[in-house]
Formats: C-alpha cells, structure tokens, sequence
C-alpha cells in the first residue's frame, strides 16, 4: 500500500477538498459578516466549530466515489483482460468480468473501442504521475508532520517556563485575584506566578491553568491594572481558550496547503481577544479605565514578543491591537458574551 493510499490522498480528492473547503469557509466569512453586530463570541463560536468541520469535509472529499476516479482507472489498467482491451477486441470486452454490466448494456458496437482506448488513455495518464504523486504526498506529510511538532515541543516550552516561575509573596495578589474571579464567576482552579522570561502576562494550561507575570514589571502595576489583567486571562482560561489554541493548531498543521484555514484561525484568535476585553466590561470595568490600563502596560514595557504561541495574553494580537481598542469603545456593538437567544440562534443558523 502506497502513503497515498495510506492517507487517502489523491489529485481529484485534493481538488474537490479545495474546492469544498474553500465554499465552506467564504460562506462562513459571509455569514460573519451578517453577524458583524453581534457579540464577537457568537462570530468567535461560529469561525470555531466551522474551523472543526474543515476535517470532515475531507473525509467527505475522499471518500466519495466520484473523488476516487483515478484509483478506479488504476486498477482497471491492471486487470488481466486490459491488454486485450487495448487491442480494441470486441469479443474479449463483453466477455471481461472486469468491465462493469452498466458498460456492456449502454455500449454499442461502433463505439466501444473509442470508449476503451479513451479511459485506457486516461488510466495511462493517471498511471504516469503516480511516482509524482507519491512524492508530493511525502512531502505534504513531512510538512504536516512539522507543523504538528509545533504542538508537543511549545508544551514542553511552557512546563519549563512553569517550572522557572516563582511564587508572588504577599496578600495582594490573592485579594485581587479573588475579586476577580468572584466579578468574572471562575470557581475553578488557578495558578497566578513571576517569571523573569516574559514582558507580557500570559496565561496557558487544560488542566492546571496558570497565569504568569512579568516579574519586573509586576510591581508597578496599579491594582486597577492588575485586577484587569487578572480579569482578562482568567477569561481565556473560563472559555478554554488554551485547548482551543491546541486544536485550532492541529487543523492548521493538517491542512496548512488551504489558505482560508489559516484565515480562519486568525479570525478566532482575534475574536477570542475580543470576547476577553468583553469579559472585562462585563465584569463592571469602566470602558475607558480598561483602554488606559492597555496603554499603561505598553508605556510600562509590555510586549507580544514572545515563542509561546500556546499561551494567550493581553497582548496575543498586537496587530489588532488598535482594532481591539476601537472594538472597546465603540458602543455600537455588544459587548457580552453569554450566548443566549438569538445570538445563539442566529451563530447556530448561520453555520
């Protein structure tokens, strides 16, 4: 068995994946657009499940008859009885087992050869790009491979920066983060930590969560701008955002050749930003307290710059981050993020 076959890969079931996929996902970018004033947790939701259904949709391409073609022509190329065929004899056609009935009751006499030497023809083709086709599915399977070690290698980047942290001392920050968690209604469990290898507050972790700040820039934070940030990634971490962050990164190392699921996982990252903010004014921070808390941490020294691409922050878009202030105060969007109603209808309806 060949690694295309292995994969079930194949040039027409490629094609009619692209094609599928890249349908699905522009509707889904026109349906956010129909959602443009809804919470951007409804837009978050729907970009994310339409994310999870990419994989089916391959399964879908694959799998049906119409996408196996070429393996069909293969293997009649192969039968027995194909020399015979080639040699446009009439007799040895209607008394082949391989060809299918379909074919003996619509043929006629006068056009069964063209018929033959044309898919014999065609297999030929198929047959002839075989090597070629193995080959680039190696190679797609090595740049997948790639893509997915990004997985277990930033895992292990993050155990040794939890490992590194250090305790924060004093009752302050276990003050805050109770009122934080009590305004935002997180019950669950979570670490908060300095490290000295960060210049921005991250937040990772499925099962143990944990947030980490700065430590030279800990100290000079307000308590307003440690409650906020608080607030933010304890956020991230109520939604599950760090295994979103997983399986969005699986689908992206699989199908890393369609461009739209590399869009699609931007579109999640951003709207997940957002649906933090959201969190924070929904906790009861003042709109413009929370954007001059933003603008404090980058005049502190906050940066985005770091290789934890696992972990989720304050600062995890630093291209949008002009969008995501404009996002804040403008008060013709809604900022919750309860999906409830009709948001949970209409994101349901539009996927």
């Amino acid at each position: 068995m060949s690694l295309a076959n292995l994969l079930l890969l194949s040039p027409m079931a490629i094609v009619v994946f692209l094609i599928q996929s890249t349908f699905f996902l522009v509707t889904v970018l026109l349906a956010e657009q129909f959602l443009k004033n809804s919470p951007a947790n409804a837009r978050k939701t729907l970009w994310f499940w339409a994310l999870m259904i990419v994989p089916a949709i391959t399964l879908l391409a694959n799998l049906s008859p119409a996408t196996r073609a070429d393996h069909y022509f293969a293997i009649a190329f192969e039968l027995p009885n194909t020399e015979a065929l080639t040699g446009n004899s009439e007799t040895n056609l209607l008394s082949s087992e391989a060809t299918p009935n379909v074919y003996e009751s619509t043929l006629t006499q006068s056009d069964a050869p063209s018929f033959v030497s044309l898919g014999v023809s065609l297999a030929k083709a198929v047959l002839g790009r075989v090597q070629f086709w193995s080959w680039l599915v190696f190679a797609y399977a090595l740049i997948a491979l790639t893509l997915i070690l990004r997985i277990p290698i930033g895992w292990i980047q993050l155990a040794k920066l939890r490992q590194s942290s250090t305790a924060i001392l004093g009752t302050r920050n276990s003050r805050l983060y109770k009122e934080a968690a009590d305004q935002i209604g997180y019950s669950g469990k979570c670490q908060v930590r300095l490290t000295d290898e960060l210049d921005s507050p991250v937040s990772f972790g499925i099962l143990s969560p944990i947030i980490l700040f700065p430590e030279s820039y800990y100290k000079e934070l307000s308590d307003s701008e440690l409650r906020s940030t608080l607030l933010h990634e304890l956020s991230h971490i109520k939604n599950h955002d760090p295994l979103r962050v997983l399986l969005v990164k699986a689908v992206e190392s699989l199908f890393f050749f369609q461009p739209l699921v590399w869009l699609a996982s931007n579109r999640i990252h951003y709207l997940s930003e957002l649906v933090a903010d959201d969190s924070v004014l929904e906790a009861g921070v003042d709109t413009s307290s929370y954007a001059n808390s933003i603008v404090n941490l980058i005049e502190l020294g906050f940066t985005p710059n770091h290789p934890y691409k696992l972990s989720t922050g304050v600062f995890s878009s630093p291209g949008k981050l002009v969008s995501r202030m404009e996002h804040l105060l403008d008060n013709s969007h809604s900022h919750r993020t309860k999906l409830e109603g009709s948001n949970l209808a209409l994101s349901g309806l539009a996927l």
